[in-house]
Order: structure tokens, then C-alpha cells, then sequence
């Protein structure tokens, strides 16, 4: 029985002998007078027992004491976590409701507070999946009101349609990526018209949308520092020329151990380095398509790791992912679409842990790539970068919903930003779970790919 001010959650081992369970709800009664709220979870103590017909039974005296959120459980252990999770999360999805709506009542359309109402709406999308709760309508796409410059420079944005490449604001700056001159020429005699005054642009134009990659040319491994060349120690804290290891993994049905990183940052490159423990170690050669980049997803390679260093993996390194709170955690291949507005983390060589948040989530052809694929893009929260040069390979997670087991669900992998001279650009990252597919497809003597477990 966990017993709060105004929340009380009461756990009963029943049987089909209603007696006692009578009694037990009467009891609530203390708890009622106090003004608290009362939810019931039955545990059955028999298989086949008839729920409806127990909670039939029981009815008059559950409205009598103002009970009205009764589940019910098997007694399995795995069940009875979860649906009091469940219970909990239904009391946080108020709870952030209600926030949702002080933010958007009292606060003035600010950056900072659009951001808070991002992140309130990613956790109740969240909490919502997790109990099959949907969220109610006005709080699925609303936005802070904005001001009639932004509403009418939106709707000349809607004349161009696909021809815009690219725009966001960034304070009072607005940038703007087009296809073309006559794009260009048309946006800024439209602006002219509209005599914009608080709100300054940048327009550039450019046939696709051009990306910079994040690794610098030129311990647990999980957001690990690699390089290029046998440096001694001191040397390799130098920011030369690095990327990061986004973590250790197992392919081929556990046979080698490889880590997973952006093929960019290994292009002109066979052998890696890592620093375990003080010391510079071959952490081993690359492996990779030999095949054009067709794709964003293609932009994956492995560095299997040499039989000589297995033996310092396996002795010295934390093969599990790291989450938010640094504790190592099993992790998973995430199957599932991220959207705009979930929060995300990552860790990498230059930037370390950061948080950020989805910003859009689209299917376009980018940078030198040929074809289009799905690109992720993911700002900074607080107005910090969410990764920067030296992060490319960085694995882009968040805890999954189970409540029985710390497991993480990585999402995707870090790319590259885009190159607008602003403090937090978009980062790019593409879905984890097609770049794993590119390698099996694309290079031989990878099979499978797992996370570590243990």
C-alpha cells in the first residue's frame, strides 16, 4: 500500500471469498474523508476466477467510497509491476496535462517556453503509449500562439512548398534555405510586401540541402574517443583527428566484437586506436560497404576489434551502453518511428552526454546522397548543441517504456548539422535500425549485429 496526501494506491491479494475485500474497502474510508483519491489493484489468487463478476460484486461499495480506478492483475510478478506503473503514469499524464496548460496560459510565446511545451507533450505522447491512455485533442498539435509576422510569413512559405529546403527561426533570425534564384528573389519581394520589422533573414540557396559531418578529418567504449594514428597518451587528448565509437557490438551470432561508428569518419582510414585505461590500444581495422553512399543509412561502418585485443575489451571495458544517470544498461534496436517532439540523448567523444529534442522527422534526399531516405533531425536543449564536430557515430537512445527492466532503445546514429552559423543547428542522424540493415546487406561478413547484454 503505498499512501501519499492525496493519491492512495491499495494492492489486495484476493480470492473468490468477497468478505474480506469488503472489508478492505472499507477501510478507505479514513482515506475518503481525507479528500484523498483511491485506486485499486486486485490481484487474483486464482487463474480462472470471474473478474466481471467480481467487480459486479463489489460495485455499491467501490462508488459508496469513491473508488473508481479498480484494474485488476495475475499474480505474476512481471504484471504486477506493470499495472502499477500503469496507475502511476495515469496520475503523471494529469499532472502534465495540467502543466501543458499553466505553460500555455500564463507564459508569453517565448523559445524556452515552446521548448517546455515540446517536451511536456514527448512525455505525455509517452506515458499515453505506455497505458494505452490517448491524450486528449488539445494537447496532441497545439503550439504557442504566435505573433501575426510569423503567422503571415508562414503563409507565404505555403506558396513554395517543396521549393523550401529548409527554414528555422533562431531568436529573431529566421533562416532560410532555397532551390533557387528565382525562389530566393520571389520569398524576399513577398517579405518586402509584407514590411516585415522584428524579424530579420537569412535566405542562401542551394540544389539540396548540404550537411557538415561531424567528425573531426585529419572507459567504456559506448561514446568513446577513436583516432587514426598510434598517438602516445598526451597526444591523444589533442583534438586533431577523431570520431566516436558509438558502442561495442556483437556480430555473427556473437563470434566478433565490433564497434559501430559513421562510415565518413573511417573513409580514408584502416586502422583505429582507443585509450583503455591509460594506454593507446589498436582497437582494430574497419569494415564497410564497397559500395557508393547511396543512402543517409549508409553512412554506417563497423571497426571489428583484433583478436589480440579481446582480451582488454573483455578485461577492462564496460561492454554495456551508458544511460542518462551513467549506470551501464542492456540495450535494443529501436523498431519504432521517432517523432517530432520526443526527447532523445546521446554520447559522444567532443560533446559527452547531451539531451535534445526531435525537431523534424523527414523523407528527403540530402547532402551527396542519391536517393532520399528518412533524416532525423534533433537540437540542443537549452540553446546547447547536441553534438558537434568529433561526435559522428554517436548513438541516439532514450529508455524504453518497459517498467520491469532499465533497457535502452537506440534510435539512431549521428551524422552530421546543418551548416547555418547558429549556436544549436539541427543535428542529422538517420534510424539506427536501417543503417544495421545497410551493413548486413552491404558488407559480407556481417551477418547479424546485437548489443551486449551482460
Amino acid at each position: 500500500m503505498c499512501l501519499g496526501f492525496q493519491e492512495v494506491l491499495i494492492v489486495y491479494f484476493f480470492t473468490e471469498d468477497t468478505s474480506d475485500l469488503f472489508q478492505l474497502i472499507a477501510m478507505t474510508q479514513q482515506y475518503f474523508w481525507s479528500g484523498s483519491k483511491i485506486s485499486l489493484l486486485l490481484v487474483k489468487g486464482i487463474e480462472d476466477m470471474n473478474v466481471e463478476k467480481m467487480k459486479e460484486a463489489c460495485q455499491r461499495d467501490l462508488l459508496l467510497h469513491r473508488i473508481n480506478d479498480v484494474d485488476f492483475a495475475s499474480k505474476s510478478k512481471e504484471e504486477i509491476i506493470t499495472k502499477i506503473t500503469c496507475s502511476l503514469e495515469k496520475r503523471l499524464i494529469t499532472f502534465f496535462e495540467q502543466a501543458h496548460k499553466t505553460l500555455q496560459k500564463y507564459s508569453s510565446p517565448t523559445k524556452n517556453v515552446q521548448i517546455n511545451l515540446l517536451e511536456v507533450k514527448a512525455i505525455l505522447r509517452r506515458l499515453g503509449k505506455a497505458v494505452n491512455v490517448s491524450i486528449s485533442e488539445p494537447f496532441k498539435n497545439d503550439v504557442v500562439e504566435e505573433d501575426t509576422e510569423r503567422k503571415e510569413i508562414e503563409k507565404i512559405f505555403q506558396r513554395f512548398a517543396d521549393q523550401i529546403l529548409y527554414r528555422r527561426y533562431d531568436g529573431n533570425t529566421l533562416y532560410i534555405i532555397v532551390c533557387s534564384e528565382p525562389v530566393k528573389n520571389s520569398i524576399i519581394y513577398y517579405f518586402s510586401e509584407l514590411r516585415i520589422e522584428n524579424i530579420s533573414y537569412v535566405i542562401t540557396v542551394d540544389c539540396r540541402l548540404s550537411i557538415t559531418e561531424l567528425s573531426k578529418p585529419g572507459v567504456p567504449l559506448h561514446g568513446a574517443k577513436f583516432v587514426y594514428e598510434s598517438e602516445d597518451v598526451d597526444d591523444f587528448y589533442v583534438d586533431n583527428a577523431f570520431a566516436t565509437a558509438g558502442c561495442l557490438m556483437m556480430a555473427n551470432n556473437n563470434n566478433t566484437i565490433v564497434a559501430v561508428t559513421c562510415r565518413h569518419a573511417v573513409e580514408d582510414v584502416e586502422t583505429c586506436y582507443t585509450l583503455i585505461e591509460d594506454s593507446v590500444v589498436k582497437l582494430g581495422q574497419k569494415q564497410q560497404s564497397g559500395n557508393q553512399m547511396k543512402f543517409l543509412h549508409d553512412d554506417i561502418a563497423v571497426i571489428v576489434v583484433d583478436n589480440e585485443t579481446h582480451f582488454v575489451v573483455n578485461q577492462k571495458c564496460e561492454k554495456l551502453l551508458l544511460d542518462t544517470s551513467d549506470i551501464p544498461s542492456p540495450a535494443q534496436i529501436c523498431l519504432t518511428s521517432l517523432e517530432t517532439g520526443d526527447i532523445v540523448h546521446k554520447r559522444g567523444a567532443k560533446t559527452g552526454l547531451t539531451t535534445g529534442v526531435v525537431n523534424d522527422v523527414k523523407f528527403e534526399r540530402i547532402g551527396n546522397f542519391i536517393f532520399p531516405s528518412w533524416v532525423i533531425y534533433v537540437i540542443g536543449r537549452d540553446g546547447k548543441p547536441f553534438a558537434d564536430k568529433g561526435d559522428s557515430g554517436s548513438l541516439v537512445f532514450r529508455h524504453s517504456m518497459s517498467p520491469v527492466s532499465n533497457v535502452l532503445d537506440v534510435c539512431a546514429m549521428v551524422n552530421g548539422k546543418i551548416d547555418i552559423p547558429i549556436q544549436n543547428p539541427d543535428v542529422l542522424c538517420f534510424p539506427f535500425n536501417e543503417g544495421c540493415e545497410s551493413l548486413r546487406k552491404n558488407v559480407p561478413d556481417i551477418q547479424s549485429l546485437n548489443f551486449f547484454h551482460v
